[in-house]
């Protein structure tokens, strides 16, 4: 006797992302499509992950006019490649944009600070190329991808154990930085249509503790300006005398 037939997927008209943007939330979002069309809404809530990941959902938003909403955090790889394509976005109750950096400000940075390092440059360099054409393509303004990491105000940039996924057997690149994660005022996105509210320095404290978020991020958030100045940042290794 044959099995019975596997039942028909159910496609949805909104999805819903959570976690880390990983190669496998892309993989599964790929195999997805292959049987359903695209949603008219995407829920996303991530404190962001790998850069081709999130281009890969950006472009998907931006070719398709998915509206992104907003629930709790889109962070790093998040807000830099899905919320700046995005056309319609709306922010859900005590919602959080936060900008942190890229592999082209982390690449940039390293080249002065410690080009001798012991990296992966070749990945290194491949993401940065999938941001800048990513960018290219969306008509968005390069200085987004250079400006974030110079508002932490990074004050040494040194090599660890790689934690990403998948981690290289080479050692990865991270800072030290006086802010966490830069949130932008709302007069930034001037041609984006933002429903739903975008949060002020004096309501950061209150969403933190209603999104149970670590108490770090009070005190580390830098909420002011726009895309102003180069993007350049005071780049040296961790190892110098300070």
């Amino acid at each position: 006797m044959l099995p019975d037939p596997a039942p028909p997927l159910t496609c949805y008209e909104q999805q819903l992302l959570v976690g880390e943007l990983t190669d496998d939330r892309m993989e599964a979002e790929q195999a997805y499509l292959r049987h359903c069309p695209p949603p008219k809404s995407l829920i996303v809530s991530s404190i962001g992950g790998e850069s081709r990941v999130g281009v890969y959902f950006g472009r998907l938003i931006r070719d398709n006019n998915i509206t992104l909403i907003i629930r709790g955090i889109c962070g790093s790889s998040c807000a830099q490649f899905m919320f700046l394509p995005a056309r319609t976005v709306v922010l859900e109750r005590s919602s959080l944009v936060l900008f942190h950096n890229t592999s082209n400000s982390i690449l940039s940075a390293f080249l002065t600070a410690e080009p001798g390092a012991k990296l992966d440059w070749p990945r290194l360099r491949a993401s940065a190329k999938v941001e800048r054409d990513a960018y290219a393509e969306w008509g968005i303004d390069r200085r987004w991808l250079y400006a974030p990491l110079a508002r932490l105000e990074p004050v040494c940039f040194y090599t660890g154990e790689d934690r990403r996924s998948p981690p290289s057997p080479l050692p990865a690149p991270y800072y030290k930085s006086r802010y966490i994660g830069w949130i932008p005022d709302r007069s930034a996105f001037p041609d984006k249509d933002i429903a739903g509210t975008w949060p002020t320095a004096k309501e950061i404290p209150i969403i933190v503790h209603e999104r149970q978020l670590p108490e770090a991020y009070v005190e580390w958030i830098l909420t002011s300006g726009g895309l102003d100045g180069s993007g350049v940042v005071n780049a040296r290794s961790c190892g110098e005398p300070r």
